[in-house]
């Protein structure tokens, strides 16, 4: 019981001490997310060299990081547009390069890209011939798992980072000052001038329409 007790107190003050902590910390500045931001580009430098879809998990987190409403809570109108901008632009950064990411030549619901189950061992066919067969279908089939998995890797950070921009415009959203605006026009530019594709820009773009159901 006196075990129980004393262990019961310690996480207690474990837990009030990392609050206090917390609460302590100054909120984030704009200086912070400007920090956050030049990290995200050297994050994406280092995509750029290893071109491992990975690799702009780092840069997903830092642009997130740099989101922060609270830093955006606290600027003027015409603060708050420029930033917004600026981070937008990142975005469509990261983006960017994961677009560019996808083997285009790779369509993940054509039957050609398929794997085949139910291939035997080759040791167990007897004539040449087919165990030659069943050999190259082998290959065939590791070459299509490599692609997909190459495919799926992209996939799922493309997906993330489109998740987290959409949320992000639509929290900026809530909090704009007067003056601000939606400013869909700018931000839709930003996403061509990046040049993504017409169903990301879409699928962005209806967070930032004012004409377009909310997310």
């Amino acid at each position: 019981m006196v075990k129980t007790t004393v262990r019961a107190l310690t996480i207690a003050i474990v837990v009030i001490a990392e609050a206090s902590r917390v609460v302590a910390q100054a909120p984030p500045t704009l200086d912070d997310a400007n920090a956050h931001l030049a990290a995200a580009s050297r994050a994406m430098q280092q995509f750029d060299a290893s071109r491992a879809p990975a690799d702009l998990r780092p840069a997903i987190d830092e642009l997130t990081a740099a989101s922060n409403t609270q830093v955006f809570r606290r600027l003027s109108a015409g603060a708050f547009v420029t930033q917004r901008r600026t981070l937008v632009a990142a975005w469509a950064e990261v983006l960017k390069r994961i677009q560019q990411s996808y083997d285009p030549a790779y369509d993940p619901h054509s039957r050609a890209n398929w794997l085949v189950w139910g291939l035997p061992v080759p040791e167990y066919v007897h004539d040449p011939q087919e165990r030659a067969a069943v050999v190259a279908a082998i290959k065939a089939n590791d070459e299509k798992a490599k692609r997909a998995g190459a495919w799926h890797d992209v996939m799922v950070v493309d997906v993330l980072a489109q998740a987290i921009l959409r949320v992000v415009l639509s929290q900026l959203h809530k909090v704009a000052p007067d003056g601000a605006g939606d400013d869909f026009a700018a931000l839709d530019a930003i996403l061509r001038r990046a040049g993504l594709s017409d169903a990301t820009r879409e699928n962005i773009d209806g967070c930032t329409d004012p004409f377009s159901a909310p997310c």
